[in-house]
């Protein structure tokens, strides 16, 4: 367009130059003012196009920065969701952590209730047959045993009609044989009559009257006492074994849904031990738990690893109270074995035998 401008200019300037000189002045003023003005305009409006220009790619870029700003921070705001909502996997360790603890206080609270009646009946309490003299709690043995666990054999020769559980006070799988005994009361009994076959099936009898008045009798209770001593030790680590497996927790969905994984018959309670063994099962073999870490995000993962931490750390206090029985009976196998080596007298229990019964009015 300036091109344009000045070509024209010239032209008007060489076809009028015979014109006068003044009127020729004027035309040349007036020209040039006109390719001033024309000029300015049209560089006035290539800088109104240079400024939208500027202005619009300004407007793009930052409706482009908001745009990725606002997708940036979605995506954090997904990965926090992710990293921080409680997965399903967290929720049932949860609660099978909670059914385990739960299961632990409860076993101790059945572990002290046995212990109570054990040591009545180790003692030679009122009201128990060791009170009448050994006798007594023999016969009481016996009976139990042809009422709960009649063998064949016993069967066959007319001493007891056959039970469901014969000898089962003499097999070990009745204390041994599974992770929970389950809600039938028989089986804790089972469980409870075979400690007390294998640890003391009579009890001794009761000190009374003069036994217990008399000066030359304090050697004989000095002596009967470390030996029921000894013998609370050795039933507290049965009494304890059996209330681990006592039905004490009600199993949570994710334990009943391992229990029917493993073939095992599915019930709605169970014991410490059986929960806590399951929840182990379950991580170990769990297709469901398996499945969910692999979708799991990092911190999903990790909070994972801590809850397994978490139960390790458990069961690891649970071996050291079973380290700490173990502990305690070797200690008192050590002193009486110590006893035995530097020859001192055990007349006492034998002695303790010979006194005659008192009579009970």
């Amino acid at each position: 367009m300036r091109k344009a401008l000045l070509a024209a200019t010239a032209l008007a300037s060489v076809t009028l130059a015979p014109l006068a000189s003044a009127r020729a002045e004027v035309f040349d003023t007036a020209a040039i003012v006109e390719l001033i003005r024309n000029t300015v305009a049209g560089f006035t409006q290539t800088a109104n196009y240079l400024k939208g220009q500027i202005a619009a790619q300004q407007q793009v870029a930052d409706a482009s920065n908001t745009a990725m700003a606002r997708f940036q921070r979605n995506v954090r705001s997904a990965q926090i969701r992710d990293e921080h909502i409680a997965t399903p996997a967290a929720c049932e360790s949860l609660d099978n952590g909670q059914a385990i603890a739960v299961g632990a206080g409860q076993s101790w609270i059945v572990a002290t209730s046995l212990t109570s009646v054990a040591n009545r009946r180790r003692e030679a309490g009122p009201e128990t047959p060791a009170w009448h003299g050994e006798g007594h709690a023999a016969a009481d043995r016996a009976r139990l045993h042809r009422n709960r666990y009649c063998s064949e054999l016993e069967a066959a020769e007319g001493v007891c009609q056959l039970t469901d559980r014969p000898n089962g006070d003499i097999r070990s799988a009745s204390m041994t044989g599974g992770l929970s005994y389950g809600p039938r009361p028989e089986n804790i009994n089972a469980a409870i009559d075979f400690s007390i076959m294998a640890l003391q099936p009579v009890p001794l009898r009761a000190l009374r009257g003069d036994e217990l008045r008399a000066a030359q009798s304090q050697d004989i209770k000095l002596w009967r006492d470390r030996y029921l001593a000894n013998m609370s030790l050795a039933q507290d680590v049965h009494t304890r074994y059996i209330a681990r497996r006592a039905e004490t927790v009600t199993l949570t969905p994710a334990q009943r849904a391992q229990q029917q994984a493993q073939g095992l018959i599915v019930t709605e309670r169970g014991s410490w031990l059986q929960a806590a063994e399951l929840e182990v099962n379950r991580r170990m073999s769990g297709r469901a738990w398996n499945a969910a870490i692999w979708r799991m995000p990092p911190a999903s993962v990790l909070r994972e690893i801590a809850s397994m931490q978490a139960l390790g750390l458990h069961l690891q206090m649970e071996t050291l109270r079973v380290q700490e029985d173990v502990a305690n009976t070797n200690a008192a196998l050590l002193a009486a074995r110590v006893e035995s080596d530097t020859g001192r007298p055990q007349d006492a229990f034998k002695r303790l035998s010979t006194l005659p019964t008192p009579q009970v009015r």
